[in-house]
């Protein structure tokens, strides 16, 4: 969902903060729906002029959150600024940064009918406990270790070293987004 915002701090509430208003959105969508809170991503425009320019930039700003497993909450459309930034462009540099980061998992899993991407997501997600990633997965902690293994003999030093494995998990989640944006 997407909400533009007032540019008045009358009409904002008290706060004035664009997270604020969004946040009270979202509760009112809830009460409504009554089901797990919404995604609302606002953002402050003075006029339907500059609301329908920044229309398109707020849409894009949702479907990121919603490929980066941001289903809920509020949030101001600036937030992920950075992720909007990498998709400008052609995406060449980009899409050639995930396959030289992500391409041997990619074609493990392709060839093998495995799920290591998913486990490698889960493992960022989890802050890299093995026991924490399978019971999150429903996986034997076991097989979780046996996974480890693949990914190690896959990504090298790649998870050992934090920027390598920072590149990992960028990589990681930008391929999330561009997936989610591409379904749109």
């Amino acid at each position: 969902m997407t909400v533009l915002a007032p540019s008045s701090s009358e009409s904002l509430g008290s706060t004035g903060s664009v997270h604020d208003r969004a946040r009270t959105e979202a509760g009112r969508i809830q009460q409504v729906v009554g089901a797990a809170g919404p995604l609302v991503v606002a953002s402050v425009c003075e006029g339907l002029d500059v609301a329908a320019a920044a229309a398109p930039a707020i849409w894009q700003s949702a479907q990121l959150a919603l490929g980066l497993g941001i289903a809920e909450g509020a949030m101001d459309s600036i937030t992920l600024a950075p992720y909007a930034a990498l998709f400008d462009g052609d995406g060449v540099r980009l899409g050639t940064f995930i396959d030289s980061m992500l391409g041997p998992v990619r074609e493990w899993d392709r060839a093998h009918g495995s799920e290591l991407l998913q486990t490698l997501g889960a493992l960022f997600d989890e802050r890299w406990s093995l026991t924490a990633t399978a019971r999150v997965l429903h996986i034997h902690v076991n097989t979780m270790k046996q996974r480890m293994q693949r990914l190690n003999v896959l990504l090298g030093e790649e998870l050992d070293r934090p920027e390598s494995r920072f590149r990992l998990e960028l990589a990681l989640r930008i391929e999330n987004a561009r997936s989610a944006l591409k379904s749109t």
